[in-house]
């Protein structure tokens, strides 16, 4: 037999044994993009979030996909709606959008008259946001204290009003105006925009609203105190896990830099892989 074929178990075995010890490691990195970009914003992109084509499915969860348009613009998709990320704060859990048919082109007035809508099996209204309720097109004048009269000029000559959280639903006011629409507002953007006096809707809604995410949260803050990586389990999204920057997973979802038997998995690895490589020219000795 010649030396060449010879060698060739060595490498095969040498190749198989490493990349399985650097699997866990890949999925540690695979699974936190920091500073991600997307056009002129960088956004750190973890558990319960993904991007496909970017990280692997067990990186995130369903209902949490990203894209980045046109290399320009981060995006998500709630209740069939598109939705400008703005932010996303992992301690506080509260994911910052917006919609940008809502606030495209310089009218003040909202564009598009569509109820924002959650998905609350994924996530609920920040406790910071508010209702902002616009009534287009109508016909009377009205002058309740709440109600605060707005110029869209672009839309008409009728009467435009808005008013901010609590809305009591008069009939004369819905009889009167053709649509109405009811936007989530933060809060800060809300009481900025009241405060300065100014009428234009579309500088409220620029702000966007928060979304509170619940999933993961009794685990993966743990895992990412830890040092770790929230994720799934490949193959079983129901499952969830915790990827450790020493090339291991944690099944208690959390990494113990101290516990023996989590610390020594991959230099167990790397030793296995060199006896077996030793074993092998060992063999060879006494061929030759």
């Amino acid at each position: 037999m010649k030396p060449g074929y010879l060698f060739l178990p060595i490498f095969l075995s040498f190749h198989l044994l490493l990349s399985r010890c650097k699997a866990d490691a890949v999925e540690f990195a695979a699974c936190n993009l920091s500073q991600y970009r997307c056009g002129d914003n960088t956004y750190n992109i973890m558990f319960p979030f993904r991007l496909p084509g970017s990280m692997p499915d067990y990186c995130g969860s369903e209902g949490f996909d990203l894209r980045c348009v046109a290399n320009k613009t981060l995006m998500i998709n709630i209740s069939n709606e598109s939705y400008q990320v703005k932010s996303i704060d992992y301690a506080t859990n509260v994911l910052t959008v917006v919609d940008p048919d809502l606030v495209s082109g310089n009218q003040p007035c909202p564009q598009r008259l569509t109820n924002t809508t959650l998905d609350f099996s994924l996530f609920t209204y920040a406790a910071f946001d508010l209702n902002l309720t616009f009534f287009s097109n109508c016909s009377s004048i009205f002058t309740f204290p709440w109600l605060i009269p707005t110029n869209c000029t672009e839309f008409g000559s009728n009467y435009y009003y808005y008013s901010v959280n609590e809305t009591p639903l008069i009939v004369e006011l819905l009889q009167s105006c053709s649509s109405v629409g009811v936007f989530a507002i933060n809060q800060t953007a809300a009481s900025d925009f009241l405060d300065g006096g100014r009428t234009n809707t579309r500088d409220a809604l620029q702000g966007g609203f928060g979304a509170n995410w619940t999933l993961g949260t009794e685990w993966c803050g743990s895992c990412q105190s830890s040092g770790g990586t929230c994720g799934r389990v490949p193959g079983d999204s129901s499952k969830p896990n915790c990827f450790c920057p020493n090339g291991t997973v944690s099944s208690s979802n959390e990494c113990k830099q101290q516990d023996h038997g989590t610390k020594t998995v991959t230099s167990f690895c790397l030793t296995l892989t060199f006896s077996i490589v030793t074993l092998h020219l060992v063999q060879l000795n006494f061929i030759f």
